[in-house]
């Protein structure tokens, strides 16, 4: 061997190599741990340490399942066991950690079973990467997909959504659910007059007024235009009429838009339903079939949906 080679050689030996991997360990800008084959962080980079709120030495032996948020630690152990069992070579997984100061941190992970020269699993080393940003991107995306932008309230795509879960979950306690259509009455000539400022204004104190009507638990959605649907589980006829009167009511009082008061009023319609096979969309039909017949005879009033009304035209 030239001495170029021996010397190469001397560079890469097992105490180079070691010092190699220590010092990239330590000054990784990525999050990096070594851990036990149960889990527990033998050894933490400052990186990962800083990303969490901790010091290293403070998360040296505890297990990662401890800092996992509770509702990932399955998965993350599912993942855990195929790759100890050998069913996996490495994976990777989106999931939260918990900050020192209790909040979520969304990170990449990615783990790695590392062997010896026998083949033998000796521990795992994980990669973690903070995707905070990345998250709140997404999620901003999503809320903009779902939600009415004048109002912020759910829009018509997670109002079907939401009567859809509302519905598999009446197989359990087979309760009935009540969806209401609001047309209001008069927005246009509001609108025409004051203006759209004044409309989109208008808007929103309807949907506040609305929202402040409704359990919890109750739905508000802004369908589109001056249309308002509304979802209560757990409602029948009897109490689906009595929240009706109070939405007509609430609606029949002035709206107070600057210099202006505006009466403006609305026509509802009701559907319930008792069969958790019903068809969302079939339920907004029927209550806007519903709303149409209040329409006609006057607004600012309900009507239950009963087999046979017209279609609306």
């Amino acid at each position: 061997m030239s001495s170029s080679g021996r010397h190469r050689a001397r560079m890469f030996g097992p105490r180079q190599a070691e010092e190699h991997f220590r010092s990239a360990f330590e000054y990784a800008a990525i999050g990096t741990a070594l851990l036990d084959l149960e889990g527990r962080w033998i050894r933490v980079n400052p990186s990962l340490a800083r990303l969490l709120g901790y010091r290293p030495d403070e998360l040296t032996g505890r297990s990662f399942a401890e800092l996992t948020y509770p509702d990932d630690v399955e998965d993350s152990l599912e993942a855990l066991n195929a790759l100890t069992a050998g069913e996996l070579s490495a994976y990777q997984i989106e999931q939260r950690y918990l900050h020192a100061s209790g909040e979520p941190v969304w990170v990449s992970l990615s783990v790695s079973l590392v062997r010896d020269a026998e083949g033998n699993p000796v521990h795992l080393i994980a990669q973690v990467q903070d995707i905070r940003d990345r998250k709140a991107v997404e999620d901003e995306l999503t809320a903009r997909a779902l939600q009415d932008p004048l109002t912020g309230l759910p829009n018509r795509i997670l109002f079907l959504d939401r009567t859809q879960v509302a519905l598999a979950r009446m197989r359990r306690p087979h309760s009935p659910l009540a969806v209401f259509f609001i047309d209001l009455d008069r927005f246009k000539l509001v609108n025409d007059s004051l203006g759209h400022a004044a409309g989109d204004r208008l808007l929103e104190e309807v949907a506040a007024r609305l929202t402040s009507l409704l359990r919890p638990s109750d739905t508000v959605s802004r369908f589109g235009g001056d249309e308002f649907t509304l979802l209560c589980e757990g409602t029948a006829e009897k109490t689906a009429s009595r929240v009706a009167a109070r939405v007509a009511e609430a609606l029949s009082r002035p709206f107070v838009l600057g210099e202006h008061e505006v009466l403006l009023g609305g026509s509802i319609g009701i559907v319930v339903t008792r069969d958790p096979d019903d068809d969302p969309e079939r339920l907004l039909r029927d209550a806007d079939i519903a709303m149409y017949r209040a329409k006609r005879q006057g607004g600012s009033r309900y009507a239950l949906f009963e087999g046979g009304m017209p279609f609306r035209r």
